[in-house]
């Protein structure tokens, strides 16, 4: 998507605005150095044609020289007190342009006024003083190209008709002269101008680039300083329920009566799955960092999704006295249904996790032509200066000592990854003691068809798996074990290889036909398990579905498997999480 900052054509635009703005406050810095020197040449002009000119007209003419030279030098000494911004910059440079013009025709109005058809002397001195004039404009016209045309345009049009007026063919080719130096002076002063405007923008675009390098430098120490906060406190968090599962193995090991097991087990049972959800957490930050979630937008009705979230998160609100009330009519959303859920199912567990009087809101509204979803609370407040850092990792208010029960600190961080890669701009408005509302703003559906999607979901088909047979790749020995019991109790017909070697021997006995092939990304001696089920299936000769499971985080790995158009599982895995992968990755029975 195309923002102002990222558009080359409005850059180049910006960037075009600020040469001209930095051209003028430089020829306006060089025009207050010039001001005496201007009047300078207007002296000798009065001084020379004291006698050949009337008083009257003499005296019109130097005060009309002297009123733009001061305008000239009043605009300067504005433009630096005031300073220039994009909006006046058109403003300045009209301003600039009057105010050469005017003096450029008023030298010219003397040139053709003055000029003395039989005193070759003030002949001489006038065209001296109109060429010296216009050749030295080239030098302020190279900050600014039109100021040479309008001030040189007029002294050279009046020294043309000048030297028409003559009546004699020498004259005719001064004045064919003359257009050809005012044509010349305008070439080069482009020229001037064009390398003028070339050194400004080569240090602009020098200094934007030392900018943007300090940023991208300073951006990369935040981001360690960000990596290591989060490795030590994602290091803490792992470490309490895996040191908690370590002395209830032990215990449990220990134990002399079945009734001392049947105890300690539940509390096993409750370290394992805060390690998953842990684990789980993690690596969703991890493959939304890497852009291998790919969204499936559909049509719905959020405001049925709405009430589904209210229903499951009201037992929790109504233990703790809290009401949770859903105001929204049926509207229809296109998005990506499951990780809007995502979304709202962390803002509203945090909205009844943090308000301890009062109750949650979920509403529904219109705001310029897209659906607002906002989750309000009564709870105690998030202070201004805390509002950045809820959305990073592991960070939470009031929960200094980790306690678990309070969630991991990493569901804000989800949300807002979600929510950029949707493009789902989130807002949020916190007053300290009252309260906060975050709002999701969510591109409106079309009813019609989230009408034809519902009546195109296919039935559920039957979980039974078996006899389905299944091939594991696995170079983990205790994995393997792990996987051939589980499936063996789901009544799968199992086979289980190291590499895709015992892969190969495993499909040529026993006239094994794989419906299924579950391999790890990473085999050994630095194979691939993309490779390992593309190999069998030209070896089986006959579409063998394949899923990749993977405990990879890094980003190159995860969109390599992405690409691969396997199913991708990450570890650790649920044994229900599995089961419903296999279930939809296998042919229907009979095909």
């Amino acid at each position: 998507m195309n923002t102002p900052e990222s558009d080359p054509l409005q850059k180049n635009a910006r960037l075009e605005t600020r040469i001209t703005a930095e051209a003028l406050r430089q020829l306006l810095g060089l025009s207050r150095r010039l001001t005496w020197s201007r009047l300078a040449v207007v002296l000798p002009v009065a001084i020379v044609h004291y006698n050949a000119v009337p008083l009257f007209w003499l005296v019109l003419w130097v005060t009309m020289m002297l009123a733009g030279i001061l305008f000239h030098e009043y605009t300067g000494q504005r433009f630096r007190n005031e300073g220039c911004d994009d909006a006046r910059l058109r403003d300045w440079q009209r301003i600039l342009l009057i105010s050469r013009f005017y003096l450029g025709t008023v030298w010219g109005v003397a040139i053709y006024g003055f000029y003395q058809v039989d005193a070759p002397a003030l002949q001489i001195f006038l065209v001296t003083i109109a060429l010296v004039l216009s050749i030295g404009n080239i030098i302020p016209a190279h900050y600014s190209l039109p100021l040479y045309h309008v001030y040189a345009g007029p002294i050279f049009l009046a020294l043309t008709l000048v030297f028409i007026g003559q009546n004699e063919p020498f004259y005719w080719v001064l004045a064919l002269m003359m257009v050809w130096v005012f044509l010349a002076g305008a070439r080069f002063a482009r020229m001037l101008n064009r390398s003028f405007r070339e050194q400004i923008r080569l240090r602009f675009e020098s200094d934007d680039l030392s900018a943007a390098l300090a940023r991208k430098t300073e951006e990369a120490e935040q981001a360690t300083q960000a990596k290591s906060r989060f490795l030590a406190a994602a290091s803490h968090d792992l470490r309490q329920p895996l040191h908690a599962l370590s002395l209830f193995v032990d215990v449990l090991h220990e134990a002399k009566s079945d009734q001392e097991r049947a105890r300690i087990f539940p509390r096993v049972l409750l370290s394992v799955d805060a390690l998953r959800k842990l684990f789980d957490a993690l690596l969703d930050v991890s493959r939304l960092d890497a852009r291998v979630v790919e969204p499936d937008i559909s049509h719905f009705d959020i405001g049925a999704l709405l009430t589904e979230l209210a229903a499951e998160f009201q037992p929790a609100a109504q233990e703790k006295g809290l009401k949770l009330v859903v105001h929204a009519q049926p509207q229809t959303v296109m998005t990506d249904r499951v990780l809007l859920a995502r979304i709202l199912r962390n803002l509203i567990s945090n909205a009844v996790r943090y308000t301890q009087a009062g109750g949650v809101l979920l509403s529904l509204r219109n705001r310029s032509g897209k659906l607002l979803v906002q989750v309000w609370d009564t709870g105690g407040g998030i202070d201004v200066h805390d509002q950045d850092m809820i959305f990073q990792e592991f960070h939470q208010l009031d929960n200094a000592g980790r306690d678990r029960n309070q969630g991991l600190g990493l569901g804000l961080a989800l949300v807002r990854r979600i929510s950029d890669l949707l493009e789902h701009p989130l807002t949020l408005r916190s007053v300290p003691g009252r309260g906060s509302v975050f709002s999701l703003s969510i591109p409106r559906g079309s009813a019609s068809l989230a009408a034809q999607e519902r009546v195109g979901v296919p039935l559920m088909h039957s979980w039974d798996l078996s006899g389905r047979r299944i091939l594991v790749i696995d170079d983990d020995v205790e994995i393997l074990d792990a996987m051939e019991t589980l499936l063996g109790k789901w009544q799968c017909d199992v086979r289980v290889a190291a590499d895709l070697g015992e892969a190969l021997e495993a499909l040529s006995k026993d006239d094994f036909k794989a419906e299924l092939v579950l391999s790890d990304l990473r085999l050994r001696h630095g194979n691939s398990g993309i490779t390992a089920i593309n190999q069998l299936r030209e070896q089986c000769g006959y579409p063998l579905a394949g899923v990749l499971i993977t405990g990879d985080t890094d980003a190159e790995v995860l969109t390599m498997a992405a690409a691969s158009d396997y199913e991708v599982l990450q570890k650790p895995l649920r044994p229900a999480q599995l089961r419903m992968m296999i279930h939809n990755a296998l042919p229907e029975k009979g095909k």
